[in-house]
C-alpha cells in the first residue's frame, strides 16, 4: 500500500518534526527506526525542553504539539505510524539519504 507521508532528508542535517494533535482521540505516533538511527537533539512540548538519550515514540492524550529535533545518522527508509490506524492512512516514511 502507497504510504500517506513520505519525506526525503539527509544524514548530517539538524531537523524539527512538529507532530500536532486536535486532542479529538488520544493517540501513539512511532517511529522506532527512525528514532534508533538518529541523534536526538531535543523534544519540545508547551515551551518545555527534554533532552532524552533516546526515543520510541510519543503520545498524545489531550491536544497539542510536540517538537522533535533530530539529526539522522544512517541512511535508509524508516517508516512513522500511529499506533492502531495504519490502515487508515496514518502511516509515512522518511528517505534519509
Amino acid at each position: 500500500s502507497a504510504l500517506a507521508a513520505r519525506y526525503e532528508i539527509e544524514t548530517g542535517v539538524y531537523y524539527r518534526w512538529r507532530i500536532k494533535s486536535d486532542g479529538r482521540e488520544e493517540y501513539k505516533l512511532l517511529a522506532p527506526e527512525l528514532f534508533r538511527n538518529s541523534w536526538i537533539g531535543q523534544i519540545s512540548i508547551e515551551d518545555k525542553e527534554v533532552k532524552p538519550l533516546g526515543l520510541y515514540a510519543v503520545e498524545f492524550d489531550d491536544e497539542g504539539e510536540i517538537d522533535v529535533w533530530f539529526l539522522p545518522i544512517r541512511p535508509g527508509t524508516y517508516r512513522f505510524y500511529v499506533e492502531g490506524l495504519e490502515n487508515q492512512g496514518f502511516e509515512g516514511a522518511f528517505d534519509v539519504r
